[in-house]
Formats: structure tokens, sequence, C-alpha cells
């Protein structure tokens, strides 16, 4: 019979007992946040010096063509409009297109008004630079984030793999453009697509729709999450359809551009559909497809990470499949779009690496229970007659799983690193002899995975060995963008001693007949007090002008042996800039030899910068007011040094 003393003593162990239990609750959640700061903690560092070191490695604003020149000097001009009480401003710089200024639409507009912090630096080029830094280390950030937020094993292996994805996919992501915004609001939609909060999709939509035009990819998302869910729980999910689609009508019409949004929206769609039409200028080369061989080089590690996902993909578990299910349509379509054209390299490769995670995620999960693997309707049946902590074989069957889901994985990333070998040492190997040390280096890890998986602790083995695979990759890809792609963008000098000329001597708010409509960017951001032809795209001309457009592209290419009229009367211009690019070449000789033009300005050194880095210096002309003789032969042509040999670059600049 128990004691007053001992009962007592019972009483207040059992009335410790839910305190203990608080206690311990604290101490795990602690050890939780403590390890989830950690890894985002690393993470932040490892993606902030990543993108740091690529967009440092130019002066210029970043990367491969101008437009991140427009972007930046129109988040000025809207900060100025808003700040002295007119928003938005007028675009008066493209008058001959339909970007004039009654149908300009401002479809970055939220992108804009979120950089023009960074354009109160004093220096624009500056704060481009540092804005495109953030916005793209938050978009990969953002990436890691999901899989740390949701629990995907080893999420340093992912991060690596994020940065190991797709050169193209680091190298548009530097840009300063509203695509790294995109991936970050597209990532949040995704969040809440998981965690069932489909209300705050509404307000999400709506920044979306005013941010950029790809918000059509968070409508997708939302009409794959309804499929998913109508599989896996066999019941219609009407919300996120709904809330996604009530925000952006909202973002669209609660606009300062509406109704002709509406309409550059429609035209955005129809120019890019007919990019093949021959009627139709040629538009940006990101609106063409890559060669096969380039697209497998470009994305190694984003297809490595496709068949990983495909591989740990498992129907049974309707449950556990949901988001890698969902990843794996998305990410299939975003291939798909990005082998149709290359501009989706921003898309398809960070998502590849989710569906790879979420997948491996499932299949770790699956492999933690005995039955974790049995459908759920069975498992339905023969729950009532199951005791798993009675069952002797319980250890043995569970390790049973986890050793083939140990194997399973050893192979996975077996073939994972011959997926990464293979096409970078086949398609580059002649050209960078340093491949030689990676493939060297990820030829080992392939071994260690392959002997690893064989051994009983194979699953930490093989997870260490892809971590340094990965990790050579991801420095790798890093260094080639780094030190080539990103290093060789055209200088901040290139334009700016011409325009400044024009600046001073031609009269505010004349239209310059500009020779390449790719110039635009550069041209408005050194000159925004004069109006240019053609800009950011050049079907805004041929949709505004058919006729306009075709003449101009014929003039522009030489076709045209007396363009001074033409150019004066059907383009209003005086002046013209052109770049000295050998494409221009026969404009500029069909001119002089016309005697209708003099040259006025050319900057053959393009700013005083040394003779290997300036590679599209230019030329002003200045139509006279009667025609004269033209300028004597003396043997050599704009573009050529004294032996006659063409020292300008074939071609146009970098990827569009």
């Amino acid at each position: 019979m128990e004691s007053v003393e001992q009962r007592e003593a019972g009483a207040g162990a059992r009335a410790e007992e839910p305190a203990r239990e608080a206690r311990a609750r604290r101490g795990v959640f602690a050890a939780v946040f403590s390890a989830r700061t950690a890894y985002l903690a690393v993470g932040a560092l490892v993606v902030g010096a990543a993108f740091g070191y690529l967009q440092f490695s130019t002066r210029a604003i970043c990367c491969g063509d101008f437009d991140g020149y427009y972007h930046i000097r129109w988040s000025q001009l809207l900060w100025d409009g808003l700040r002295a009480g007119h928003f938005p401003p007028r675009f008066e710089w493209l008058p001959l297109t339909t970007l004039n200024p009654r149908d300009y639409v401002d479809h970055h507009l939220l992108f804009h008004l979120m950089q023009a912090p960074f354009t109160r630096f004093g220096d624009e080029i500056l704060g481009a630079k540092i804005s495109a830094w953030l916005f793209a280390s938050l978009a990969v950030f953002s990436c890691y984030w999901l899989v740390v937020r949701h629990r995907v094993p080893a999420p340093l292996l992912w991060l690596v793999a994020l940065l190991a994805a797709s050169a193209p996919f680091l190298f548009r992501m530097s840009m300063t453009k509203a695509m790294s915004v995109s991936i970050v609001l597209l990532v949040v939609g995704i969040h809440l697509l998981f965690r069932r909060k489909y209300l705050w999709l509404l307000p999400l939509a709506f920044l979306f729709t005013l941010t950029y035009d790809m918000f059509v990819l968070l409508v997708l998302a939302a009409v794959i999450w309804t499929c998913v869910l109508a599989w896996s729980e066999r019941r219609f999910e009407w919300q996120p359809i709904l809330w996604v689609s009530v925000g952006v009508a909202a973002g669209l019409v609660i606009n300062p551009y509406f109704p002709h949004n509406l309409r550059l929206l429609f035209d955005h769609v129809r120019m890019k559909v007919y990019v093949t039409d021959q009627d139709r200028p040629s538009v940006g080369n990101e609106w063409y497809p890559y060669e096969s061989w380039t697209f497998l080089a470009n994305c190694a590690v984003a297809f490595a990470a496709m068949f990983v996902g495909y591989v740990t993909f498992r129907w049974e578990d309707r449950k556990r499949a949901q988001a890698p299910l969902f990843f794996l349509a998305l990410s299939t379509l975003l291939l798909v779009a990005n082998a149709k054209w290359r501009r989706y390299a921003e898309f398809f490769p960070p998502f590849a690496v989710l569906f790879a995670a979420f997948g491996v995620r499932a299949l770790w999960s699956g492999a933690r229970t005995v039955y974790g693997r049995f459908p759920e309707a069975v498992l339905d049946e023969l729950r009532p007659f199951l005791d798993r902590e009675a069952r002797d074989d319980d250890g043995e069957a569970r390790e049973r799983w986890w050793r083939r889901a140990e194997v399973e994985s050893a192979l996975v990333a077996a073939v994972f690193a011959a997926l990464v070998l293979t096409p970078f040492v086949r398609y580059n190997l002649e050209r960078r002899g340093t491949l030689l040390v990676y493939a060297a280096a990820s030829l080992v890890f392939f071994v260690v995975v392959l002997v690893t998986a064989t051994f009983r602790d194979s699953r930490r083995a093989a997870l260490t060995a892809l971590f340094m695979l990965l990790t050579t990759s991801a420095l790798f890809t890093v260094w080639i963008e780094g030190r080539t792609e990103i290093r060789d963008s055209t200088p901040p000098e290139e334009y700016r001693a011409g325009m400044e000329w024009i600046r001073a001597n031609v009269p505010a708010g004349e239209i310059v007949f500009n020779t390449d409509w790719d110039d635009f960017p550069k041209l408005f951001f050194y000159d925004p007090t004069h109006r240019y032809v053609s800009g950011l795209d050049p079907t805004y001309l041929y949709d505004a002008n058919h006729e306009l457009s075709k003449l101009y592209e014929e003039i522009t290419l030489g076709k045209v042996k007396d363009p001074a009229p033409l150019i004066r009367e059907r383009f209003g211009a005086r002046y013209v800039f052109t770049d000295n690019e050998r494409v221009h070449d026969d404009f500029y000789d069909a001119a002089m030899d016309s005697g209708w033009f003099e040259e006025v300005f050319s900057d053959e050194k393009c700013g005083g910068l040394p003779a290997e880095q300036c590679k599209c210096n230019c030329t002003v002309l200045r139509i006279l007011d009667r025609k004269g003789e033209p300028p004597p032969d003396d043997g050599d042509t704009k573009g050529d040094d004294a032996d006659g040999q063409d020292d300008a670059p074939a071609g146009g600049r970098g990827e569009r």
C-alpha cells in the first residue's frame, strides 16, 4: 500500500510531466529553428557571393544586350515623374512604333518601381548592377528557401545544384530585368499552393501582373495544382484558379495603362507565336531555339535533375506524390518551352532542380516506414489487422526498405554524374582546356558513387560524393560565366561619346535615325532628350506600320542606294546614328556614295577604350540640305584597318 509521501511524489511527478514535455518540445523547436536558420544563412552567403562575382566581373550593365540601360533610365524617369505628380510620365522616345506616347504600356511597372531606389546612387550603372545582383540572389535563394522550408533532405546539395543547373540561367539572372523578381513571386505562389493558403494568391497575382507579363506562369501553376489534387484526393479544388484569376484580372484592370495593356499583351503573344513568319522582322535571339547539343551542354545539370525526378517519382502513394507531380508537370512544360524559345532558360533549370529535390524527398519519406509504398486504399484495408509495434520482423523489413532506397539513390546519383559529365566534355572540350580538370574530378566522384552503392553506409557516401560533384560543377559554371560571357559584355563607354555629341549639337526633341533597333536602350540611357525610330523589339515598328518597317530594314541593310530623302520624309530624321558593325557597312557606303550625307562624328576608339575592347564604335551622319558630290574614295571603308582588314565583329551583339 502506498504511503502518503509516495502518493504526493507520484502526483508531483505527474504534475511536472506536462512541463517537461513542453520544455522538450521547445528544445526540439529551437534545434529545428537553429538548423533551418543556419542552412538559410549559409545559402544566402553562397548565393550572394556567386552572383556578386558574376555581376561585378564586368563594368557594364549585364549582360549580352542593352535592355538593362533602358530599364534603369526609365525607372529613374518614372520615379522623377512620380515625385513631380506626373504618373505615369509620357513615353515619347519611340513615336513611330506601337510604343508611341498614346499607346505605350509599361508591362514591368512594379519592377521599375522596385528598381527606382537604386537610381539614387548618383551612378545609374552602379545602381543597375546592385539591383540586378540583389534580385538574382533573391531568385535563387527563394528556390533554396522552398527546399529548406519543406524539409527536403540534404538542402546544401540542392543549393549547389541550383547554382550548377545551367550557365544561361546564371547569365540571364544577372541581367537587369524582371525575370528574377518573377521567379521569387512564382516560388511564393507555389508555397501558398502547397500550404493551401489560397486567399493569399489574390494579392500575389495582382502584384505579379503589375510586375511582369510572365504572370501566366502563376495561372499555370494554379491549374496544375488543381489537377494534382483532383488526381490525388479525388476532388476539385476550385479556390486556386479562382483567386489567381481574380488577382490577374485586378492587375490588368487596376492599371494606369488600361485598356492599352490588354492590346500590348495580345500583340506580345502574337508577335512571338509568328516569330518564324518570313514577313515579320527578325526578333532577338532569345525567341529562337538552341541547337540540340548546345541546349544539352548549357543545361546538363538541369537535364540530370529531370532524370532524377522521373526516376524517383512514385504514383502509388498519392499523398506523397502531390508536390513531385506538380513539379513534374511544371518543369516538363518549361522544358518544352525552353526547347522552343531559349529565353525560358531562366525558368526551366531551377524548377527542374526542385522537381528532383521533391522527388527525392518523397522517396526517402516513403522509405521511413515499412508500408510507406503501399497504396492508401490497401493501407486502409489492412490497418485494422496490423500492429506495427508488435511485429518482430518490423526492423528487418524497415531495413530492407532503407537499403532499397539507398541503392536507388546511389544509382540515380551515378547517372546524375554521368549526365553532368558527358555533354560538357563532348561539346566544350576542344574549346576549354580547363574542362580536363573538371572531367577528371567528375570521373573520380562518379566512380566513388558507384563503389559506395554496395556498402552499408551507401546513403551518406553517395550524398557526399554527389555533393562534391555538384559543388565542382557549380564552381566551374560560375567561373565560366564570370570569366567569359559576362566579363565580355560591351563596355559602358561605347556609344557614350556619340550620344553626347548628338545631345550637344542636335536640337532636343528631334528624331534620330538609329540603324539598329537593339542599340536603342543605350541611346536612350545616354540621351533621353531625343526620339528614335525603332527600339526594344523590331515588331513594335512592324505592328505600327508594316510598310515603314520593311523600308527601315531595307535602308539599314544598304539595299536602298539613295536613302536620304526617305529618311528625311518618311521617318522625319536629319541625323543618323549607326554602329560600326559589318552588317551596316553597305548602308554606310550607300549613304556616303549618294552625296546626301556628311560624317559629323566618328568614335573609332569607343571613348578611349583599348582597341581590343572596342567592339561597336559608332558614327553620326547628317543629311545635307542639298545633294553634293560623294567623298573621294581613299581605299578605306568604315570599320577597316589600314591594311584593309575589317576589325569589326561579324553579326550582332550577345544573346537576345
